[in-house]
């Protein structure tokens, strides 16, 4: 399985794997590159590490269960559902092969320098026709380390 997938790899074929605005990245890296603009690099973990996150930690079930009995004009429960399954994300673990992964990915990136990360959400289907759910997942600025890289992903999967 494919953890990640690094931006200079990436482009709008590849949204449904890495969501909306990293295949961006990805396509101005390819495009803009050659224009001498200069775009950050970076990695994207899969819309596959997810699923196995999910699927490995047995939360999937968990959360189809919950959700299977929720009324959505419920406002409050709702919101105690949405934490609980939040709660859920966070207390789970990673696989040793995603940690690996990210490690290495992480530690290329930053190749002895002393610079800080993004975090950020990339969904699948952000930015639909006729619909829009931009900016309604976390950002996280400033991330240095590979311990606190590893709990902003978990917090963006939350």
């Amino acid at each position: 399985m494919e953890y990640i997938i690094n931006f200079d790899r990436l482009g709008m074929e590849d949204i449904a794997t890495v969501g909306g605005k990293n295949a961006s990245l990805g396509e101005m890296i390819q495009n803009l590159s050659q224009a001498n603009i200069k775009v950050p690099p970076g990695f994207a973990t899969t819309t596959g590490a997810y699923k196995d996150f999910l699927f490995t930690n047995q939360i999937d079930k968990k959360i189809y269960a919950k959700l299977a009995t929720l009324d959505p004009k419920n406002l409050k429960n709702l919101a105690k559902t949405s934490q609980e399954i939040k709660q859920l994300i966070l207390r789970a673990s990673f696989s040793q092969d995603f940690i690996s992964a990210i490690t290495k990915e992480h530690a290329e990136l930053i190749k002895n320098k002393k610079i800080s990360l993004a975090i950020r959400s990339s969904a699948t289907a952000e930015d639909l026709p006729n619909a829009s759910f931009a900016g309604q997942q976390d950002s996280y600025l400033n991330v240095s380390g590979i311990k606190k890289v590893l709990l902003a992903i978990k917090k963006v999967y939350a």
